[in-house]
């Protein structure tokens, strides 16, 4: 079995070959993540497609925010919808708007700075832009320093120095030293060969300075996709009036249990790509705009939608809803012979194989349900007749082909079906 955590960050050119080697060795992979978060670096799709055709598991309910309002408008800006949550934000004095850079971080840090000097490992900053990262992180060095919270002496590699008291941020796994990319912590103690981490989770870490050297960073400031997955009492958001922030925004605006406080540039004026100025926009709606377009991709092959309104796509139609129908009632005997199996089974064998099979039982019901809504979208469309079964065509297969046809064919059908053809 092999887990894949935050599979939707993965590029379908690392993905796909990745689920070809485990099929090829008849294991099992389990994908987990969420589509609604932020997507691969480069060309990605593959998880998302995946969770439409197949289905998935699903945890319905956000525990993570104490706020049961908050939790609402957040379910609102994941799927598109960012107005509830600004005005969440806006009545909870949590958005702030700013037309220059400089003014919009001064804000940041001062927030951030009136908490941190009470709870630093509960804090965090978040920005779009690299270079707003690495210039937040210097500023909070500044305030650490001035403070009196960093110590004498520092490793230094570059333009980044560590203290004792800083806090780092681990950019590659390495299983010998107990570190994985995205575990936070604070510097207790250094050499001449090593830096000493406690990690936000409690374990003390001796890291030598050839990894400081290329993978640790400070972690006051941290870029979205650095925090996906981190879990704080307070986050100060920094946003900036440019490209598609769904995925980026609502991971920025979920790490925090308590208080999520963001902080908007923006333009006062669009310009054109050679320089004219445009009518000037409302810096909120300007916000919210950035905060419903998507980033994610799709596969090539959904990038091609057929609509019900054109009569050239009609064939196409009635061969998905075969395809659908066939896809159904193969689930719904696979459904009820896994029910009936797990009522069958003796308690011995359900205590090794029950997890299993349960686990199994809820991918055929998520895929069957997935099912059952796409036919329903189609079934309102007037379709063309039947053509001939794909059964009769595969009666005309010479035996030679179809022999080879069979034993290409998996041994055992995979728990959730795929939806696609």
């Amino acid at each position: 079995v092999l887990l894949v955590d935050e599979a939707g960050m993965a590029e379908t050119r690392v993905l796909g070959p990745m689920l070809e080697l485990v099929e090829r060795a008849e294991g099992k992979a389990i994908l987990v993540g969420d589509p609604a978060q932020l997507p691969a670096v480069g060309a990605g799709g593959l998880y998302p497609a995946l969770c439409e055709r197949l289905g998935a598991i699903g945890l319905a309910d956000n525990r993570r925010q104490r706020d049961l309002s908050e939790r609402e408008v957040l379910a609102r800006l994941r799927t598109g919808d960012p107005s509830p949550y600004l005005a969440y934000a806006a009545r909870a004095g949590r958005l702030q708007l700013a037309d220059d850079a400089t003014v919009a971080k001064q804000r940041v840090l001062e927030d951030w700075w009136r908490v941190a000097q009470h709870d630093l490992r509960g804090t965090v900053i978040l920005a779009y832009r690299r270079a707003d990262v690495r210039d937040l992180n210097e500023a909070a060095r500044t305030l650490m320093m001035r403070a009196g919270r960093l110590g004498p002496e520092a490793v230094e590699f570059g333009e980044r120095e560590f203290r004792v008291g800083d806090r780092v941020l681990c950019r590659r796994n390495n299983p010998r030293f107990g570190v994985r990319s995205g575990t936070r912590g604070t510097v207790v103690d250094l050499d001449e060969t090593a830096i000493t981490l406690r990690t936000d989770t409690g374990e003390t870490r001796l890291v030598p300075l050839a990894y400081v050297a290329d993978h640790l960073e400070h972690g006051y400031a941290l870029t979205g996709h650095a925090a996906q997955g981190t879990t704080v009492e307070r986050a100060f958001v920094l946003l900036r009036d440019e490209g598609a922030l769904r995925e980026w925004g609502y991971v920025a605006c979920t790490r925090a249990r308590g208080e999520t406080r963001l902080y908007f540039i923006s333009d006062a004026h669009e310009r054109e790509a050679h320089g004219r100025e445009l009518e000037p926009t409302d810096a909120s709606e300007r916000l919210a705009r950035a905060l419903t377009a998507s980033s994610s991709e799709r596969l090539a092959i959904d990038r091609t939608s057929v609509t019900p309104t054109s009569d050239a796509s009609l064939p196409a139609l009635a061969d998905r809803r075969r395809h659908l129908e066939r896809a159904r009632l193969r689930t719904e005997q696979g459904l009820a012979d896994a029910e009936a199996k797990l009522k069958q089974i003796g308690w011995r064998a359900r205590h090794r194989h029950g997890a299993e099979l349960r686990m199994e039982i809820e991918m055929r019901r998520a895929t069957l349900r997935i099912a059952t809504q796409q036919l329903a979208e189609i079934s309102p469309v007037a379709l063309p007749a039947t053509p001939r079964r794909a059964d009769q065509a595969l009666d005309r297969t010479p035996p030679r082909e179809r022999a080879l046809m069979n034993r290409r064919a998996p041994r055992r059908e995979p728990p959730g079906l795929s939806l696609d053809r």
